[in-house]
């Protein structure tokens, strides 16, 4: 079993500046879309292990997820998908964000401004039912 080496994200950002590492984010594509480190490639575990993706690796490599666990996990697999040295971030995006380091936030699709439209829909309906109460109506 190959167990990817920790390193800390203070150590990942000086490399990832320096453009001395690859940083893959193993989390699902809707998951990356929500929010990612700015340089990491998205390389979901799905799709490594079906062979859609395919991770470059002329540098060493950092595997990463949201809290480490998954990247735990999968340590094994993550090894053999690289010819060169392989590490994992520690803490995750988790330990990232703890850090004080930046993230990137997008847009997911599918989920827009609806839950805003819901919620204020919502406080209106409540507002006119407790006018209505009040007024004795």
């Amino acid at each position: 079993m190959n167990i990817l080496k920790p390193l800390t994200p203070s150590d990942v950002s000086r490399r990832l500046a320096k453009g001395k590492i690859t940083l893959v984010d193993v989390r699902e594509s809707r998951e990356y879309a929500s929010e990612h480190i700015a340089g990491a490639l998205s390389v979901p575990l799905s799709d490594l292990r079906s062979g859609r993706k395919q991770i470059p690796d002329q540098q060493p490599v950092v595997f990463h997820c949201r809290s480490g666990i998954r990247t735990q996990m999968h340590c094994d697999d993550l090894a053999k998908k690289v010819t060169g040295p392989a590490y994992v971030l520690e803490g995750g995006l988790v330990g990232w964000k703890q850090a004080g380091l930046a993230v990137e936030y997008g847009h997911v699709a599918g989920l827009g401004l609806r839950p805003l439209m819901f919620v204020g829909g919502a406080a209106i309906a409540a507002l006119g039912l407790i006018t209505l109460v009040m007024q004795g109506g």
